[in-house]
Formats: structure tokens, sequence, C-alpha cells
């Protein structure tokens, strides 16, 4: 997840000049852990699915 989207922060930076790179790939990251921060905290909940061989896609349970 960490890398798709720096990836998606690099191109970004790319487009818009006038915003330092550094500022879309820390905005990025910063969600990233948040996202893990929650799952610990149990507001939010991630399951790995029986199928996950196949799809490779964990399932993420929003409250």
């Amino acid at each position: 997840m960490f890398a798709g989207h720096v990836g998606a922060a690099l191109a970004l930076g790319r487009m818009e000049r006038r915003v330092n790179v550094a500022w879309f790939v820390l905005a990025a990251l910063l969600l990233d852990v948040l996202l893990w921060l929650f799952v610990l905290l149990g507001w939010e909940a991630v399951t790995i699915p029986a199928d996950f061989a196949q799809r490779h896609q964990p399932e993420f349970h929003f409250p």
C-alpha cells in the first residue's frame, strides 16, 4: 500500500511544480500510518479473506 501511494504522490509532484513533492509524499504516508493506527486502536478493522491467495486483497471494514 505504501509503494502505490508514494508512486501517486511522486506523479502528482511532477504535475504540480509549485508544491514541493515531499509534501505530497508526507501526506500519502501520513494517511497510511493513520489507517494502521486506527486498526491498532480498534476503530477500523482488517480481515484476510479465505481466497487471499487468488485475490491478494485484504478486506477493510470502516464503521
